[in-house]
């Protein structure tokens, strides 16, 4: 069984910008609607800070993430942050 995802507030900035990066890389294939939704998200977290914490958008990105993101794919994107923390020393 897969383990449930799961995003820290204090790595939302960087959970953000690899979905960011692998939807509109290609990396992974997502619709243009979840791209659009993605980018809903983004905007709002950078526009309205105050109104939108980090743990607001902790459960915007996980149930974003649950409907466009596939296990295996999640997966993957999971090990990229466990590598980005180890070089930043975390």
């Amino acid at each position: 069984m897969a383990r449930p995802r799961s995003i820290t507030p204090d790595e939302v900035d960087t959970w953000l910008a690899l979905l960011l990066e692998a939807t509109f890389s290609g990396d992974i294939d997502t619709p243009q609607a979840a791209r659009l939704g993605l980018l809903g998200i983004a905007s709002d977290a950078t526009q309205y800070p105050y109104d939108v914490p980090p743990a607001r958008q902790v459960t915007l990105l996980l149930t974003w993430a649950e409907q466009w993101i596939s296990p295996a794919d999640w997966s993957r994107l999971a090990a990229r942050v466990r590598k980005r923390r180890q070089r930043n020393g975390r």
